[in-house]
Protein backbone atom coordinates (compact mmCIF):
# COMPACT_ATOMS: atom_id res chain seq x y z
CA UNK A 1 0.00 0.00 0.00
CA UNK A 2 2.85 2.33 0.78
CA UNK A 3 4.46 1.66 -2.59
CA UNK A 4 1.15 2.38 -4.33
CA UNK A 5 0.86 5.68 -2.46
CA UNK A 6 4.42 6.64 -3.38
CA UNK A 7 3.83 5.67 -7.01
CA UNK A 8 0.66 7.77 -7.09
CA UNK A 9 2.50 10.76 -5.62
CA UNK A 10 5.26 10.50 -8.19
CA UNK A 11 2.92 10.08 -11.16
CA UNK A 12 0.62 12.95 -10.19
CA UNK A 13 2.91 15.90 -10.55
CA UNK A 14 2.33 19.54 -11.34
CA UNK A 15 3.09 19.23 -15.07
CA UNK A 16 0.86 16.15 -15.42
CA UNK A 17 -2.02 17.87 -13.64
CA UNK A 18 -1.61 20.98 -15.79
CA UNK A 19 -1.72 18.78 -18.90
CA UNK A 20 -4.93 17.07 -17.71
CA UNK A 21 -6.47 20.43 -16.87
CA UNK A 22 -5.69 21.70 -20.36
CA UNK A 23 -7.15 18.52 -21.91
CA UNK A 24 -10.37 18.97 -19.94
CA UNK A 25 -10.61 22.58 -21.08
CA UNK A 26 -10.13 21.60 -24.71
CA UNK A 27 -12.76 18.87 -24.42
CA UNK A 28 -15.24 21.26 -22.83
CA UNK A 29 -14.67 23.77 -25.63
CA UNK A 30 -15.31 21.07 -28.23
CA UNK A 31 -18.57 19.95 -26.66
CA UNK A 32 -20.70 22.67 -28.15
CA UNK A 33 -23.72 20.84 -29.50
CA UNK A 34 -26.06 22.77 -31.67
CA UNK A 35 -29.27 21.17 -32.77
CA UNK A 36 -29.05 19.62 -36.16
CA UNK A 37 -30.80 22.02 -38.53
CA UNK A 38 -32.27 19.11 -40.45
CA UNK A 39 -33.94 17.72 -37.32
CA UNK A 40 -35.18 21.15 -36.24
CA UNK A 41 -36.57 21.94 -39.72
CA UNK A 42 -38.21 18.53 -39.97
CA UNK A 43 -39.93 18.87 -36.59
CA UNK A 44 -41.05 22.43 -37.34
CA UNK A 45 -42.42 21.47 -40.77
CA UNK A 46 -44.14 18.43 -39.32
CA UNK A 47 -45.91 20.60 -36.76
CA UNK A 48 -44.22 18.85 -33.85
CA UNK A 49 -43.49 21.93 -31.77
CA UNK A 50 -43.98 20.02 -28.52
CA UNK A 51 -41.51 17.34 -29.62
CA UNK A 52 -39.11 20.03 -30.83
CA UNK A 53 -39.32 21.76 -27.44
CA UNK A 54 -38.58 18.46 -25.68
CA UNK A 55 -35.67 17.85 -28.03
CA UNK A 56 -34.16 21.27 -27.41
CA UNK A 57 -34.74 21.02 -23.65
CA UNK A 58 -33.07 17.60 -23.50
CA UNK A 59 -30.14 18.94 -25.48
CA UNK A 60 -29.82 21.87 -23.09
CA UNK A 61 -29.91 19.53 -20.07
CA UNK A 62 -27.21 17.39 -21.66
CA UNK A 63 -24.98 20.42 -22.21
CA UNK A 64 -25.55 21.61 -18.64
CA UNK A 65 -24.62 18.16 -17.33
CA UNK A 66 -21.46 18.03 -19.44
CA UNK A 67 -20.38 21.49 -18.26
CA UNK A 68 -21.07 20.53 -14.64
CA UNK A 69 -19.08 17.33 -15.03
CA UNK A 70 -16.18 19.25 -16.59
CA UNK A 71 -16.24 21.74 -13.73
CA UNK A 72 -16.15 18.90 -11.19
CA UNK A 73 -13.19 17.29 -12.96
CA UNK A 74 -11.35 20.62 -12.99
CA UNK A 75 -12.10 21.10 -9.29
CA UNK A 76 -10.74 17.60 -8.54
CA UNK A 77 -7.59 18.34 -10.52
CA UNK A 78 -7.11 21.61 -8.61
CA UNK A 79 -7.42 19.74 -5.32
CA UNK A 80 -4.90 17.12 -6.49
CA UNK A 81 -2.57 19.94 -7.49
CA UNK A 82 -2.89 21.49 -4.02
CA UNK A 83 -2.29 18.10 -2.39
CA UNK A 84 0.81 17.57 -4.52
CA UNK A 85 2.13 21.04 -3.69
CA UNK A 86 1.63 20.50 0.04
CA UNK A 87 3.10 17.02 0.15
CA UNK A 88 6.15 18.09 -1.85
CA UNK A 89 6.92 20.62 0.91
CA UNK A 90 6.96 17.92 3.59
CA UNK A 91 10.39 16.65 4.61
CA UNK A 92 11.09 12.98 3.96
CA UNK A 93 11.01 12.21 7.68
CA UNK A 94 7.47 13.54 7.95
CA UNK A 95 6.35 11.39 5.02
CA UNK A 96 7.32 8.26 6.92
CA UNK A 97 4.93 9.39 9.65
CA UNK A 98 2.09 9.82 7.14
CA UNK A 99 -1.04 7.90 8.08
CA UNK A 100 -0.79 5.68 4.99
CA UNK A 101 2.66 4.53 6.10
CA UNK A 102 1.55 4.18 9.70
CA UNK A 103 -1.54 2.13 8.77
CA UNK A 104 0.58 -0.07 6.54
CA UNK A 105 3.08 -0.75 9.34
CA UNK A 106 0.26 -1.40 11.79
CA UNK A 107 -1.47 -3.75 9.36
CA UNK A 108 1.74 -5.69 8.77
CA UNK A 109 2.26 -6.08 12.54
CA UNK A 110 -1.32 -7.26 13.02
CA UNK A 111 -0.94 -9.71 10.17
CA UNK A 112 2.37 -11.04 11.51
CA UNK A 113 0.95 -11.41 15.03
CA UNK A 114 -2.24 -12.99 13.69
CA UNK A 115 -0.20 -15.63 11.85
CA UNK A 116 1.84 -16.31 14.99
CA UNK A 117 -1.34 -16.52 17.08
CA UNK A 118 -2.94 -18.89 14.59
CA UNK A 119 0.15 -21.12 14.62
CA UNK A 120 0.26 -21.10 18.42
CA UNK A 121 -3.42 -21.99 18.65
CA UNK A 122 -2.97 -24.75 16.10
CA UNK A 123 0.03 -26.19 17.94
CA UNK A 124 -1.77 -25.95 21.29
CA UNK A 125 -4.81 -27.73 19.90
CA UNK A 126 -2.59 -30.49 18.46
CA UNK A 127 -0.72 -30.81 21.73
CA UNK A 128 -3.89 -30.91 23.83
CA UNK A 129 -5.46 -33.52 21.52
CA UNK A 130 -2.37 -35.72 21.85
CA UNK A 131 -2.46 -35.27 25.63
CA UNK A 132 -6.13 -36.30 25.77
CA UNK A 133 -5.55 -39.37 23.61
CA UNK A 134 -2.73 -40.72 25.84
Amino acid sequence: MVSLHQRALSSISGPQLAKWDQEVSVLLDQVIVNSCNTVVNFLENAGQRVLLGQYLQTEQELMTGVRRLGDEVKRALDQLNMYHALTSLYPAAARTQHKVNMYSLWGNKVLKHAIKLHLNLHLCSLYSLQELES
